[in-house]
């Protein structure tokens, strides 16, 4: 049985520090609070509170300054006033009692012992929860007691002789320093300071393993507030599912945000490339030469050999340089000691495509397990395991570091994908729809990085124009609500969510290993966001297509320019059953558009110019609805009779569907006959669909929600693989 210490559906986790002093350890949460508020989502947690039980206590003043609600209660006052001594504890409980009534109308969830030097009884860790900090390593175990715990943590630890000291967060119990451990700080390596005083080595090491004091109460309320950690029957904590009953330990603190270096990094090295043309690795390292990327790349498989010209590695602690992200595709018990090498070699970044992970179960999860641990004891971050990999099609990068054999085009999609299948299909559809991408992650079974950070980098990334989702999962989903929220409000953010039955469910924990969740939950935090939710990859693909090249509908009025009577039919029956009012133009403008059509043609909305329509009906056509300012959105449905040149036709109609301004969605029906006036419409970043009745489906998705500026192809572009400016 575990007890989760928050459940970040409440909202953000309120934060009242105790304090004796200078209340430092208060001010880092509230900067770690500023520095996330500043991002993507902001913080999951807020300060709301200062207590001090000394009327000249710094951090009063402090408080003050910051416009921090603060209280004060001189504990010394106190006791001095009931004539007992300050180890009274009945008094001490009656004290920590007018503590929580004076913090009372600032209503914190918990408190964070920032520089306290009291002991606090059962009346607070009983009612609220408690977390302190300590300037040594509570793990550190002698004759089955924590060694250094206690008042003098940092002089126990130099006394000990150890080389190293670090700093501890707990749960606060009655039992002083005897809580569950939550983080332990990276290391303050201990020097032998030959000729320094003894007092003066103290004072240098408290003052370094205080920093770290600071940095790890931060962190520990940003990792109770993301709802990361839990507790068990036997009080150890719980990180991610992951018992740890000496803490979740870091060799150096994590970037709060993924480092830009993962998707624009500066050197690659593939792990696993071998000359063996059926080789994963070589795979991927060719995809990653033949791509053109920009940046230094390092072959490393076990013999070392060069490949593709490039010097080869026995292992990445070999590299001579720096090495912002490894792609790991050895087999998965291998990987774990890849990630290792990596950490103690400062890799930044992993793509782990290695798959044997948690979603085979048994030996699989352990493996997983120790993936992860490396991953935080070194602060890398990880995409993956059980993944596609990672792509950047800007051209200053031009990285292409995944299993994929297809080349992608560039455009304005942004894709996120929990299934590496669908990312491959969708780059295989991509040339069709007249879909170019951005940037594109698979992120596998996600044990590290999920969509919520992400989002962050593809929202700032001025290529990604539409981001395209595809999960099984909802990771953290207090954080998935704030983020998703902000960045649908800046950028059109399409959402396919796999897993709402439950045959999806068990498919999604089969390929992953993740549970997909109650499909009810998931629909309701869906549609808090603003983003746009569909139903089935079609409408997915559709709608990327359209949204990476035209705004968003601003309204329901649609004009409807075709040459048959029963598609016009058709796609005026659609856009009517979702709302859509398909006005005519103006009386006048009829008038004079009549003048410019054939005779069979109709003026009215479908507007009908008849199949035998020249290219100059097609741009009048166009022109009056451009011109009319009485339209929201515009369709083309053409169905290319016999002697028709669709692709003409489409050519005429370019300037007037760009003067509008307005989205335009396009249909030229038949794979084949179609194919010209298709071509032409994507060439100049208008979307063409394959059926009539799509064009209504998609206008339908585009209404509302950030609108992005139109970015549309202004020169044919060649058939070989295109860039288009940053």
């Amino acid at each position: 049985m575990t007890h989760p210490l928050w459940n970040p559906a409440r909202g953000r986790l309120r934060v009242a520090g105790l304090a004796s002093g200078s209340g430092k350890t208060l001010r880092s949460a509230l900067e770690l609070q500023r520095i996330l508020d500043a991002t993507t989502g902001g913080s999951p947690f807020e300060v709301v509170a200062l207590f001090s039980d000394s009327n000249g206590a710094e951090c009063l003043a402090w408080a003050e300054e910051e416009g921090l609600p603060s209280f004060c209660l001189d504990i010394r006052d106190y006791y001095s006033d009931r004539g007992v001594p300050l180890k009274d504890m009945r008094a001490r409980a009656d004290y920590d009692r007018e503590v929580l009534r004076l913090l009372q109308g600032c209503a914190p969830d918990m408190l964070l012992l920032a520089g306290y030097v009291w002991a606090v009884t059962d009346v607070v860790t009983g009612s609220i929860m408690t977390v302190g900090v300590h300037p040594a390593d509570l793990a550190i175990q002698k004759d089955g007691h924590r060694a250094y715990a206690g008042a003098d943590g940092v002089g126990a630890t130099l006394a000990g002789g150890e080389g190293e000291i670090r700093a501890s967060s707990y749960l606060a119990t009655p039992v002083l320093d005897g809580g569950p451990i939550l983080i332990v700080s990276p290391p303050v390596k201990i020097e032998a300071d030959e000729g320094m005083g003894e007092r003066d080595r103290f004072r240098k090491y408290l003052s370094l393993v205080n920093e770290q004091s600071r940095e790890a109460g931060a962190r520990t309320l940003l990792e109770i507030a993301r709802g990361r950690f839990s507790v068990d029957a036997d009080s150890v904590a719980i990180h991610d599912g992951r018992r740890l009953p000496g803490g979740l330990r870091f060799e150096s603190w994590p970037p709060l945000l993924p480092d830009v270096s993962l998707f624009s990094p500066r050197s690659v090295a593939v792990v696993g490339a071998s000359a063996s043309g059926q080789s994963l690795g070589g795979a991927v390292l060719n995809n990653i030469v033949s791509y053109g990327f920009k940046g230094e790349v390092y072959p490393v498989n076990r013999r070392g050999e060069d490949l593709l010209g490039l010097k080869g590695y026995s292992s990445v602690l070999d590299i001579p340089g720096e090495v912002d992200l490894a792609v790991i595709t050895v087999p998965g018990a291998a990987a774990v000691e890849v990630a290792e090498q990596c950490g103690r070699k400062g890799v930044k970044n992993l793509a782990t495509l290695s798959a044997g992970f948690r979603e085979v179960g048994g030996d699989g999860l352990a493996a997983e397990e120790a993936l992860m641990d490396s991953v935080r004891r070194f602060s890398m971050r990880m995409i993956g395991p059980n993944c596609m990999g990672l792509l950047n099609t800007s051209p200053s990068v031009r990285l292409h570091a995944n299993m994929l054999q297809t080349a992608p085009t560039s455009g304005g999609v942004g894709l996120i994908t929990q299934s590496g299948a669908i990312g491959a299909a969708l780059l295989d559809f991509a040339p069709s729809l007249g879909i170019g991408f951005s940037l594109v992650a698979s992120t596998g079974n996600q044990p590290d990085m999920t969509i919520n950070d992400l989002l962050p980098l593809y929202l700032e990334d001025e290529n990604t124009r539409t981001i395209l989702a595809y999960i099984e999962t909802i990771p953290d989903p207090g954080r998935f609500v704030r983020v998703l929220t902000e960045v649908a409000s800046r950028k059109p953010v399409i959402i396919v969510k796999a897993g709402a039955t439950e045959a999806g469910a068990a498919a999604a924990l089969s390929h992953t290993g993740s549970l997909a969740g109650k499909s009810r939950i998931a629909s309701a935090l869906l549609e808090r966001t603003g983003a746009i939710v569909v139903q089935n990859l079609e409408e997915a693909f559709l709608l990327a297509s359209a949204l990476s090249t035209q705004p968003r509908v601003a309204g329901n009025r649609v004009a409807v320019v075709n040459n048959a009577g029963g598609p016009g039919t058709l796609v005026a029956d659609e856009l009517s059953r979702r709302g859509f009012s398909l006005p005519a133009l103006p009386e006048a403008t009829r008038l004079r558009l009549a003048q410019e059509l054939l005779p069979q043609a109709s003026t009215g909305n479908p507007l009908d110019l008849v199949a035998t329509a020249r290219p100059e009906h097609y741009l009048a056509a166009a022109r009056a609805v451009a011109k009319s300012g009485g339209y929201d959105a515009i369709a083309v449905v053409v169905v290319p009779p016999a002697g028709v040149d669709t692709g003409a036709a489409a050519e005429a109609m370019i300037p007037a569907l760009k003067s509008s301004g307005l989205p335009v969605v396009t249909c030229f029906f038949g794979p084949t006959m179609g194919d010209g006036g298709r071509s032409v419409m994507q060439r100049e970043g208008f979307p063409s669909f394959p059926f009539p009745e799509q064009t209504a489906s998609v206008l339908s998705l585009m209404r509302g929600g950030a609108a992005v500026a139109p970015h549309r192809r202004s020169s044919p572009a060649p058939r070989a693989l295109r860039e288009e400016p940053s």
